[in-house]
C-alpha cells in the first residue's frame, strides 16, 4: 500500500494565506526587485545573483539547527510598514533607490512580524547578506569611485616610480612618456571590492572563532582589493612599457583581472589560517551550513492571527492601489527648452569656442544637453563655461559634481568655500561652490552650483531633495549643472578674477534662460 500525506483544512487555508502574502507582496515590489536584477548585469554586482539562493540556505540552515515557536510580532509589523511607507515615497517620486532599500527593510520586517523577536534576532547575519545583492545608491556609487580612480592613479604612479620608471601623473592620467594610461571607472577597484567583500562575509560567517577575528577577515577584503587593484594597473604599466599600449587592453586586460581576484581569495584564505594562530582560540571553517538542512525548521506553525491579517491587508490596498494606477508615479513634466546647439557664440564682447565632450565622457555623465565653451574678449580675458542639463533625473540620471571631476583631471583644491555671487545692484544672484584649484603651476577660480525648476543651491544633495519634492509635486526632475572658471595670471589677484567671472555671467544669464528651463536669480 502505497503512503499518501494529508494535509488538514486548517493547514491548507494556512498554507494558502502564506503564499498569497508571498504573492502579495512580490506584486508591490516588483518594480524594486525589477531594478536590482537589472543592476546585476554590471561587473561590480555581476555576484549578485547567487546571493538569494545563498542567503535561503543559511535561513534555512539557522531555523533546522534549533527549531522554535514562532511569536508573531506587531513591532515587526511596524518595521514592515517602515518599508511600505520607503517604497512608497520612491515610488511616487520615481526615484528608484528608495523602493530598493524599502523592499530589503519589508523584507527584514517580514521575518520579524511573523516569528517574533527572537527568530529575527538569531537570522540578522543571514539576513545582512541580502544587502550584498543591492546596488549601491548612484550619488554614492560615483563618489566612491571618483575617489577610488584617484588613489588608485596616484599609488600606482608612486609604485611605477619605485620601480625606476619615468612616469608622471596628471589626475586620473598615469603619463609614461610614449602612452598614457587612464584610470577609468572600470579600473576604479569596485568590481574587486564588492565581490570580495559578499565573499569574506561569507568566510567570516563560516569562520567559527572569537568575534574580533571574523570582523577583521570581513574588513579586511577593503584594504586588500584596493592594494592589489593598484598592483594590477602597475603591472600594467610594465607591460605597456614593454610591450605597448595592447597590453592593457583586451584578453590579457580582461586574465590580468581574474587572476588579481584570485590572489585576493588565496589571501583570504591565508589570513584565516593564520588568525588561527593568533589568540587563545583556535577556529575552523564550518562548511556544514552549506549543506540541504531539512526540517522541522519551526517547534510549531507559524501563527495566522491579528498581525498576519494586517500585513496581508495592507500588503493588498497597496498592491491594488499600485495596480490602478491610484498609487502611481506623477506622470513626468518634460519642460520646453532651446537646444544649446542653438547658444549665441558671442555675448557682449564674448565670442565663444566651443568644444564638444567625448564620447565615453557623454556616457558616463548621461546628460541630455550640454554647452562647453571657452568665451573670451579683445583683451585676452577668458572665462570658460560649462552647463550639463538632464531633462530627468529618473532611471539613475544623477548630476556630477565637480568637486570629483575637477581632482580626475590634475587640478588640486587649495581653497574651497560657499560664495554669494550678485548679479544685480540690488544683490540679487546665485549662491555658489567657490574653489581656488592649481595644476603644476597653473592656477583657476572655479564656481559652481545647481539648478533646478527655478530654484538654485551650492549643494548637489540639497538639489537633490529638490528633486525629489518638486518630482512628487509637481513631476519635474529637471536639472543643470552650471561650471564657470577662469585661469589667474601670475599678476592679477583673486578678487580680479572674481570680478571677470562675475561680469561675464551677468551678461550670459539671460541668454541662458531659454536653454535653462525657469532660470531666475533668488
Amino acid at each position: 500500500m502505497n503512503p499518501t500525506l494529508t494535509i488538514s483544512k486548517k493547514n491548507a487555508v494556512a498554507l494558502f494565506l502564506i503564499v498569497l502574502l508571498g504573492l502579495v507582496f512580490g506584486c508591490v515590489f516588483s518594480g524594486a526587485v525589477g531594478t536590482i536584477i537589472q543592476s546585476w548585469d554590471k561587473e561590480e554586482y555581476s555576484y549578485a545573483f547567487l546571493v538569494a539562493p545563498i542567503a535561503l540556505l543559511l535561513i534555512l540552515h539557522r531555523l533546522a539547527k534549533t527549531p522554535t515557536e514562532p511569536q508573531p510580532s506587531w513591532l515587526g509589523a511596524g518595521m514592515v510598514g517602515a518599508g511600505l511607507v520607503v517604497h512608497l515615497f520612491g515610488h511616487l517620486s520615481g526615484i528608484t533607490v528608495f523602493p530598493q532599500y524599502g523592499f530589503i527593510l519589508a523584507f527584514w520586517g517580514l521575518f520579524y512580524a511573523l516569528l517574533g523577536r527572537k527568530v529575527f534576532a538569531s537570522l540578522l547575519g543571514e539576513l545582512a547578506y541580502l544587502f550584498f545583492a543591492i546596488p549601491l545608491p548612484t550619488t554614492l556609487y560615483i563618489s566612491l569611485s571618483a575617489k577610488l580612480q584617484l588613489l588608485s592613479s596616484m599609488l600606482g604612479t608612486d609604485m611605477l616610480q619605485l620601480l625606476g620608471f619615468a612616469v608622471y601623473r596628471e589626475g586620473n592620467v598615469i603619463d609614461m612618456g610614449l602612452y598614457k594610461l587612464q584610470v577609468v571607472e572600470a579600473c576604479s577597484g569596485l568590481r574587486y571590492i564588492f565581490p570580495l567583500l559578499g565573499f569574506s562575509y561569507l568566510v567570516a560567517y563560516f569562520y567559527k572563532d572569537a568575534f574580533w577575528k571574523r570582523v577583521v577577515v570581513f574588513i579586511s577584503a577593503l584594504p586588500l582589493a584596493v592594494f592589489l587593484n593598484i598592483a594590477r594597473i602597475t603591472f600594467i604599466g610594465i607591460t605597456v612599457n614593454y610591450w605597448g599600449v595592447g597590453a592593457a587592453e583586451g584578453l590579457l586586460h580582461e586574465f590580468e583581472g581574474w587572476v588579481v581576484f584570485g590572489v585576493c581569495i588565496m589571501l583570504l584564505f591565508a589570513e584565516v589560517y593564520v588568525l588561527r594562530f593568533v589568540g587563545k582560540t583556535k577556529g575552523e571553517l564550518d562548511l556544514s551550513a552549506l549543506a540541504v538542512p531539512l526540517g522541522p525548521y519551526f517547534s510549531k506553525p507559524v501563527k495566522i492571527g491579528g498581525v498576519f491579517a494586517v500585513i496581508l491587508c495592507v500588503f493588498g490596498l497597496v498592491g491594488l492601489g499600485q495596480a490602478s494606477g491610484y498609487l502611481a508615479p506623477k506622470a513626468e513634466v518634460i519642460p520646453a527648452r532651446q537646444s544649446f546647439v542653438a547658444f549665441p557664440s558671442e555675448i557682449g564682447g564674448w565670442r565663444a569656442t566651443f568644444e564638444s565632450l567625448k564620447e565615453q565622457e557623454i556616457q558616463l555623465l548621461r546628460l541630455s544637453d550640454y554647452l562647453n565653451a571657452s568665451f573670451a574678449k579683445d583683451d585676452g580675458q577668458a572665462v570658460h563655461l560649462f552647463v550639463a542639463y538632464y531633462n530627468s533625473q529618473r532611471n539613475k540620471n544623477d548630476l556630477h559634481s565637480p568637486e570629483m571631476c575637477l581632482p580626475g583631471s590634475g587640478w588640486q583644491a587649495r581653497s574651497t568655500k560657499t560664495h554669494r555671487m550678485k548679479l544685480t545692484p540690488d544683490g540679487r544672484g546665485v549662491d555658489v561652490v567657490r574653489t581656488v584649484v592649481e595644476k603644476g603651476s597653473t592656477r583657476q577660480i572655479v564656481y559652481y552650483w545647481f539648478e533646478q525648476a527655478g530654484h538654485s543651491d551650492a549643494s548637489r544633495l540639497g538639489i537633490k531633495g529638490r528633486t525629489i519634492v518638486n518630482s512628487l509635486s509637481t513631476g519635474r526632475t529637471d536639472s543643470a549643472l552650471l561650471r564657470l572658471g577662469t585661469v589667474l595670471s601670475p599678476q592679477e589677484t583673486e578678487a580680479e578674477a572674481d570680478n571677470r567671472i562675475q561680469s561675464f555671467f551677468a551678461e550670459a544669464f539671460p541668454q541662458l534662460q531659454p536653454f535653462i528651463p525657469d532660470f531666475t536669480l533668488d
